[in-house]
């Protein structure tokens, strides 16, 4: 009888161990654990580069990801159909990136933007590119926002103005944040009517742009292999697009160092050291006619 008595005190132990572990713990949308979605998901920014020509992953991933320095980090994958995807740990990594885009690997630019949840992409999605724009030649009286906006919305979608750059108009432009069509031309400029009914135009630079057509003025080609332009009996020079469309350009080569950089090739100092010594010079000859060359040609931080 006892024994029968410990067997069901066994059985009845058993069954509530097996019970307790199916218990578990539930994440059913009805009656089961609520967590927020960031502790378990990552935020997709998907994007392809405008370019027929192959992307050396391995290297384009190391580039991209010494200059984004996401905080959280970044996982790189190649997709199919030319696409690339870029998982983020934190949302305001991936935002920022599409915020301070376009970017660029080997002069191809990268347009891409983020992935909503279980949401499909194809490569022919990706047709809108989100750049900034400098606005010349704006006349006084037409440079406020509504303006501003209506100018965005001219040139593309309109997404917001740089006010930070508003605050300084006596650089000449302001500038406003768009998204673009990439398969349509770069528009070049707009004629605005003022109230008097007089016409000026307003001229754009795009900011970041790299590769496009001084044919048709679309992104991504050169007119070299742009078919219209071989087709079109128009003379390279006579291209209605050329590198004026560009904002900024290449910054000038710093001289920070230049102190320290030694310009005078050793053999006009073994000359130098010659004229003095008739070819017997010592040491200190050399450093004499070293610093000699030095001042002649005007080193900071030297005064003779």
């Amino acid at each position: 009888m006892e024994d029968q008595s410990v067997h069901s005190l066994d059985a009845a132990i058993t069954n509530l161990a097996i019970s307790e572990e199916e218990e578990g713990l539930s994440f059913a949308l009805e009656g089961g654990l609520q967590i927020p979605v960031d502790d378990f998901r990552t935020w997709t920014v998907v994007g392809r580069f405008l370019t027929n020509k192959p992307i050396k992953f391995d290297i384009m991933q190391q580039v991209l990801a010494s200059v984004w320095r996401p905080a959280m980090g970044v996982r790189f994958r190649q997709g199919e159909g030319g696409l690339f995807w870029f998982y983020f740990c934190h949302e305001k990594d991936a935002k920022r990136i599409i915020e301070e885009g376009p970017w660029s690997f080997e002069n191809n630019m990268l347009h891409c933007r983020l992935v909503e949840p279980r949401e499909t992409i194809k490569a022919a999605d990706l047709y809108v590119m989100e750049l900034w724009v400098r606005v010349h030649d704006l006349p006084p009286g037409y440079t406020s926002p509504a303006v501003l906006e209506a100018v965005g919305k001219f040139l593309g979608q309109f997404r917001r103005i740089d006010v930070a750059n508003v605050s300084k108009a006596y650089q000449g432009f302001f500038r406003v944040r768009v998204a673009i069509d990439v398969h349509k031309p770069l528009k070049r400029r707009m004629k605005l009517t003022k109230r008097d009914g007089s016409i000026v135009w307003v001229l754009f630079k795009y900011v970041r742009i790299t590769v496009f057509c001084y044919y048709c003025g679309i992104l991504g080609h050169l007119s070299k292999h742009c078919r219209m332009a071989l087709l079109s009996s128009l003379e390279p020079e006579n291209y209605p697009y050329d590198e004026s469309l560009k904002a900024g350009g290449r910054k000038p080569l710093l001289t920070i160092g230049e102190p320290w950089i030694r310009h005078v090739e050793p053999i006009e100092v073994r000359r130098l050291v010659d004229a003095r010594s008739d070819g017997e010079g010592s040491k200190q000859d050399e450093d004499l006619a070293f610093a000699l060359s030095l001042r002649g040609s005007g080193v900071v931080g030297m005064s003779w």
